[in-house]
């Protein structure tokens, strides 16, 4: 196939470089490459600038922050067989000897490229370019509409959380410290059915109290999520390496009286308690969202292979995965906070080390996502004796 390399110098050879971007394909040692001249060229002139450009693409356009003027550049046209990636990019692992070198000059590109005064602005068109081209193929970035749910909506997820089965995790003492009177009330009851009946009295009756107050939170939360939400869905797209599907376009973010904040996969949609602070509301938030897309690239990966792990233990993993990848410098600069897993989970030793660190490390050493989750799932399925006996203890 005919592609494009675009480099602010004048090469004799076209080699590998290990490069540093957003997206685990671009974090590779390759040449990358674009089926597009004015792309390749674009990234040539604002090479010569050395940080001072970003792209908006498509269309095609070299974004330059202040008013300086990219110096001469060169497009390397080249026939071979390159692997595609996430945006319009290929990759290449071997040198290239045989291509036809142009020169570019910014004069030729004027409609091609504009300027603007701060990195915000070039960050705000950058996006909107983004999300033209993932409508464009069928993709989207997501937008959360925040909501106040009925509290009979829930109140089945609290019985079962106050009431808890045999074998299932007890939320009884989080839920009743939130709610002390409950607490007081439901001491001398041992009848289940009357527990129930009390259960249920006491949070319809709170329900009609705090209405006007969570629509309140249901607005000041939807405000400042607004604020952080195409950042964070790009970065976790490229992160995981999948773009959120068309189906996503609305998730639903639940403004409730539970402090245990359940998600429903099926409907896209989690709950957020209503005393959650920003931080808090953002980081349950995120979290939720990455189990979302997480089962996305699962099922992508796992169509080629079959996993090694059953239902139980998968869930377990996606339940690890989502604070070590909230606490990357990419997340952390978005919002600083430390991201952390139940408990539970770090309580299991396998080689006097607790699971979540033996997780975290088959991340560190990813090649990429699906790379990730291949090895994760052949851990886990190694160490599934301890670690099931380590989740019932």
């Amino acid at each position: 196939m005919k592609l494009y390399h675009g480099s602010p110098k004048n090469l004799k050879i076209i080699k590998p470089q290990r490069a540093r971007g957003y997206h685990e394909f671009e974090n590779q040692k390759a040449i990358f490459l674009t089926d597009s001249l004015t792309q390749a060229a674009l990234y040539a002139l604002g090479k010569t600038l050395k940080g001072k450009t970003s792209f908006a693409l498509p269309p095609n356009k070299l974004l330059i922050i202040g008013n300086e003027k990219p110096k001469e550049g060169y497009v390397y046209s080249v026939n071979i067989d390159a692997k595609k990636g996430i945006w319009d990019q290929y990759s290449y692992n071997r040198p290239i000897k045989t291509f036809k070198k142009i020169k570019i000059r910014a004069s030729e590109y004027k409609e091609n490229i504009a300027y603007v005064k701060t990195n915000d602005k070039l960050m705000e068109i950058c996006i909107n370019e983004k999300k033209k081209w993932l409508e464009k193929n069928g993709y989207c970035i997501p937008k959360i509409k925040f909501g106040v749910s009925n509290v009979n909506n829930y109140l089945p997820t609290i019985l079962r959380f106050l009431i808890p089965k045999k074998g299932e995790w007890n939320w009884k003492e989080k839920i009743l410290n939130e709610y002390p009177n409950l607490k007081i009330k439901l001491k001398k009851i041992n009848n289940i059915s009357e527990k129930e009946k009390v259960i249920k009295n006491f949070f319809e009756k709170k329900y009609r109290e705090k209405k006007p107050n969570l629509k309140i939170k249901k607005r000041e939360f939807e405000k400042k999520w607004d604020k952080i939400s195409d950042e964070f869905f790009l970065a976790l797209s490229e992160v995981i390496g999948i773009n959120f599907p068309k189906k996503m376009k609305i998730l639903k973010a639940n403004v409730t009286l539970n402090p245990i904040c359940p998600r429903y996969l099926q409907e896209y949609s989690f709950d957020l308690y209503h005393k959650f602070k920003f931080n808090q509301m953002v980081a349950v938030s995120m979290h939720e969202i990455c189990h979302f897309i997480y089962f996305e690239k699962y099922r992508e990966v796992f169509k080629k292979i079959k996993p090694k792990c059953g239902n139980i233990l998968n869930l377990h993993l996606s339940e690890i995965v989502p604070s070590i990848i909230l606490n990357e410098k990419k997340f952390q600069k978005i919002m600083k906070y430390n991201h952390k897993t139940y408990k539970e989970y770090s309580n299991v030793k396998i080689q006097r080390k607790n699971l979540v660190l033996h997780i975290k490390n088959i991340f560190n050493k990813r090649k990429n996502f699906e790379d990730f989750l291949i090895k994760a799932d052949m851990f886990i399925h190694k160490h599934q004796k301890v670690i099931k006996k380590g989740l019932k203890d």
